[in-house]
This record gives structure tokens, sequence and C-alpha cells, in this order.
């Protein structure tokens, strides 16, 4: 069973609530990654989905490691490039809560 994610807003609305992994990745990431992996900036399929899955691993890999159990961040303290690359609203002002 994946790692499912909540993310609410400074106003406590929720604007995410699903899986990890089905969390939405903003195009111009998704693009910078295929450069860097594959020198490719009009990148099939196959090289957007791993890139995708790439900064995905990267997120969550870096969120686990970093906080050792922490599952509830205020992303605005949270200094890191890879959250600027999650497409959604205000996302620098929002709480993000990790589940089993």
């Amino acid at each position: 069973m994946g790692r499912s994610i909540l993310i609410k807003n400074t106003c406590d609305e929720i604007i995410y609530n699903g899986a990890f992994f089905d969390i939405p990745i903003k195009e111009d990431a998704i693009i910078s990654k295929c450069i860097e992996l594959y020198s490719e900036d009009d990148p099939c399929i196959l090289y957007r989905t791993y890139a995708e899955k790439t900064i995905k691993l990267q997120l969550l890999k870096e969120l686990i490691d970093d906080n050792s159990g922490k599952v509830e961040l205020l992303l605005n303290a949270y200094k890191s490039e890879l959250i600027s690359c999650i497409n959604l609203p205000d996302i620098n002002n929002s709480i993000l809560v990790i589940e089993e």
C-alpha cells in the first residue's frame, strides 16, 4: 500500500487528498528533469513518466529522511526546491500531512 498525502491551505481547506504518487507535478519541472536525465526537451511519454516518478521519489525520500517520523509539515518553513514542483495553488503556504 502506498502513502497517502493530505495538503491543506492556510484557511484549513483541503487542496489535495490522495495517493502520494498521484500528486500533480508541474509541466516545467517534468521537462527540466527530462533535460537533466535525457538531454531531451520534447520527451516521449516514457521519458516523461520516468521523470515525473523520479521527482516524486526524490520528494518523498527528502520529506521522510529529513523529518524522521514527523508527518505534518508547514511548507513555507520547509526549504526545498522539490516542493515548488507540486502543481497545486499556493503550495508554499500549505500544510502537508503524510500517512502510511
